[in-house]
């Protein structure tokens, strides 16, 4: 193998590692910026679903009130 291959090669391969390492992070930059998305969509959805039951509740007690008031006016 002649110098000028040589130095071919090991131009080629360090290029390959380069690229390796910034496919690596694009990969991770993705993977972090997905799991922020998660969370967020996961505690809008928490605090959603917490309203519903807090709706509920606040019907329940209306309900519940309005069976009172009729009983109380039998």
């Amino acid at each position: 193998m002649n110098h000028e291959t040589k130095d071919l090669r090991i131009t080629r391969t360090n290029e390959t590692r380069r690229t390796y390492d910034s496919l690596t992070l694009i990969c991770i930059n993705l993977a972090e910026e997905s799991t922020i998305e998660l969370k967020e969509k996961q505690t809008t959805m928490m605090k959603e679903q917490e309203e519903v039951v807090n709706c509920n509740t606040f019907i329940d007690l209306a309900n519940y009130s309005s069976a009172n008031t009729a009983i109380i006016n039998a």
